[in-house]
C-alpha cells in the first residue's frame, strides 16, 4: 500500500511539488504517519475486542445469579403470602391467660 502511494506521489507533475505543503519530504512524512496511525488503530480495536470478549463470561455469570435470586424472591413471596392467608385462632387457654383478652371470652358456665 505504501509502495503504491509512493509511486502515485512520484508520478505527479513537478509543478505540484513546488508548494511547500506538497513537498516530497512532507508527503512521505504524512504517508508514514498515517500508516503508523492505522496500525495503532487496529491495535486499539483488537485490544477493545479482547476486553469485550473477556467481559462476556462475567456478564453471563451475573445474569445467572440474578435469575436464581429472582426465583428465590418469587418463592419467598409466595410462601409469605400463604402464611399471611392462614388465620390463627388462639386457644381458650391462651385467651384466658392474657387479661385483656379474657374479658372478651363468653362465660362457659
Amino acid at each position: 500500500m505504501r509502495n503504491a502511494s509512493l509511486e502515485k506521489v512520484l508520478n505527479q507533475a513537478k509543478k505540484r511539488s513546488d508548494k511547500s505543503v506538497n513537498s516530497p519530504a512532507r508527503l512521505v512524512q504524512v504517508l508514514v504517519k498515517d500508516g503508523d496511525d492505522v496500525r495503532n488503530l487496529i491495535s486499539v480495536v483488537g485490544t477493545l475486542t479482547l476486553v469485550a470478549v473477556a467481559i462476556v463470561p462475567v456478564f453471563a455469570a451475573t445474569m445467572g445469579v440474578q435469575t436464581r435470586v429472582g426465583k428465590c424472591e418469587m418463592k419467598n413471596k409466595r410462601t409469605r403470602e400463604e402464611v399471611a392467608r392462614v388465620i390463627t385462632i388462639p386457644s381458650p387457654t391462651f385467651m384466658a391467660s392474657v387479661p385483656w383478652l379474657s374479658e372478651d371470652l363468653p362465660n362457659a358456665a
